[in-house]
């Protein structure tokens, strides 16, 4: 089993985790990663240490905010015509395909950005079978999400609908 303190306590790009492996192959676990977890920096192994002793408050909080703005993401898309929304249960990121929109995953994220000023990934950065869909993160402040959800709703509402039995 495999962590890391990068997104559960917000130290992205602080390169800290850690590795649980089966009795015997600590050696061979030793061995894997011995050059990529030399120097990790004071700052970061006590932000760490004091993660792991007092952080299942902010974990609560952080699942918290994250659910909210995920059910308001997901109400808001799940209501429209021409969206299909697949609703997430592990993860702050939530997939969705707008139908009526046109070109690759990455126009279509080019276009959301430039007529509604919302970021979302194109889902053909997770494979050729996220081709039609699109990614938002939704670990943000529920208010942002209502935000997003103001900016994108008018805009896509704008798109052809697409009869249910299509989606």
């Amino acid at each position: 089993m495999t962590n890391t303190f990068s997104k559960n306590w917000c130290m992205t790009g602080w390169r800290a985790g850690w590795v649980v492996c089966p009795s015997g192959m600590e050696t061979l676990f030793a061995r894997l990663c011995q050059y990529n977890t030399t120097g990790v920096a004071p700052f970061v192994q006590r932000a760490c240490q004091v993660a792991l002793d007092t952080g299942d408050d902010f974990i609560a909080h952080q699942i918290a905010r994250c659910r909210a703005s995920r059910d308001i993401l997901v109400q808001g898309l799940e209501a429209l015509d021409n969206v299909t929304v697949f609703t997430p249960q592990g993860t702050f990121y939530l997939f969705f395909k707008v139908h009526g929109l046109r070109g690759s995953s990455l126009e279509r994220a080019v276009q959301l950005l430039r007529d509604t000023k919302v970021g979302v990934a194109p889902g053909s950065a997770f494979g050729p079978e996220g081709e039609d869909y699109l990614r938002i993160c939704f670990a943000i402040a529920p208010a942002l999400a209502e935000e997003a959800l103001a900016r994108l709703v008018p805009y896509l509402r704008t798109l052809p609908a697409v009869a249910a039995a299509a989606r």
